[in-house]
């Protein structure tokens, strides 16, 4: 699996743009001490993701455009550290990021974690007004560059036209 140079918040090779629009990020995920080293470490994914921690919130910037598309927010458990709901944001003006499906943001955001930070391997989440138009392999590894900055056919199970989907599917609220 690829692994991705560092991305220290005080070493970002981009100057991140702010954001003004936000909307709550419904994500809650623990994770171990060893594993939220890995997470601190950060990325920087040329072209596609800068990826810092910077005062226990995870920034995750858009290299191209320099625009944050997510901030979310850690707190320190018994047992390692776990995201916040209630703290952690997603960009929300359309002119920056045009998703607007909570849900799906905190699904995607535990998607590049784990594979660009954790190096797991994970399905991609589709979201579901995309799964209903079954849409052949190219299209979805399109999307899910697009989306994550990932191009990885190991991390989809391939649908056959008519079959149901392998897929993990988000919903809209």
């Amino acid at each position: 699996m690829e692994s991705f140079p560092p991305c220290a918040a005080d070493a970002v090779p981009i100057e991140p743009i702010s954001m003004t629009k936000t909307a709550p990020v419904p994500i809650s995920v623990s994770y171990t001490a060893e594993e939220f080293e890995q997470i601190k470490a950060g990325a920087f994914v040329e072209d596609i993701w800068a990826i810092f921690l910077k005062e226990n919130v995870l920034h995750f910037v858009r290299a191209r455009t320099r625009f944050t598309v997510y901030q979310l927010a850690f707190v320190e458990t018994e047992d390692g550290f776990r995201t916040d709901p209630e703290a952690s944001l997603a960009n929300r003006d359309p002119e920056q990021y045009r998703e607007d499906d909570n849900a799906y943001d905190a699904a995607l955001a535990e998607f590049i974690i784990n594979v660009i930070l954790l190096r797991r391997e994970v399905p991609f989440p589709m979201h579901e007004r995309v799964m209903r138009a079954n849409p052949p392999p190219k299209i979805v590894l399109l999307i899910q560059s697009k989306a994550a900055g990932t191009f990885v056919e190991e991390y989809y199970s391939w649908p056959k036209r008519g079959d149901a989907v392998k897929q993990v599917a988000i919903t809209e609220e």
